[in-house]
């Protein structure tokens, strides 16, 4: 009997994702979205150069530093709580801003159940923004929010049997 060759899984799809907020006061709405971007860190490095020592600069390791968390979707008509919250922290004058953590989750194409899950930790939204209206260009209006949080953490989903 002929071994079989292991083949793995196909990469999953960019386009099936969710995204969660922690506070419970947010719904359906507040979860589609079109685009997630901005999952990414970065360790800023120092170059430092030793005397004497010409064929060589030390890079040392200085802080971590993640990009804004960008959320795009089509303008929510029907009062949706993450606009009134973003709208609300900008116009705060920085006095009680409150702080979330907001989940995305990657899903499976067959199953919707998530294989990868980024935690963004205490976010809080940056800015807030509308789309150009254009009367030349049949789109529909887009909303891009954009958050800071204090670090991330990736997380795969561990399936039963694991």
């Amino acid at each position: 009997m002929a071994k079989r060759e292991y083949l793995p899984a196909a990469p999953p799809v960019g386009f099936h994702f969710e995204v969660k907020v922690s506070d419970t006061g947010f719904g359906r709405v507040d979860a589609r979205f079109q685009e997630v971007s901005g999952i990414s860190v970065e360790i800023r490095t120092e170059d430092v150069t030793e005397g004497g020592e010409n064929g060589f600069t030390y890079r040392l390791p200085q802080s971590v530093q993640y990009s804004p968390l960008v959320l795009k979707r089509g303008m929510a008509l029907q009062g949706s709580s993450l606009d009134v919250w973003c709208r609300d922290t900008i116009n705060s004058n920085f006095i009680g801003i409150q702080r979330k953590d907001i989940v995305v989750n990657l899903l499976a194409l067959d199953t919707h159940q998530p294989l990868m899950s980024w935690s963004f930790k205490k976010a809080y939204p940056t800015k807030f923004e509308v789309s150009a209206f254009n009367a030349m260009n049949n789109e529909i209006v887009i909303t891009t929010l954009q958050f800071t949080y204090t670090r991330f953490e990736q997380q795969p989903i561990k399936k039963e049997g694991q």
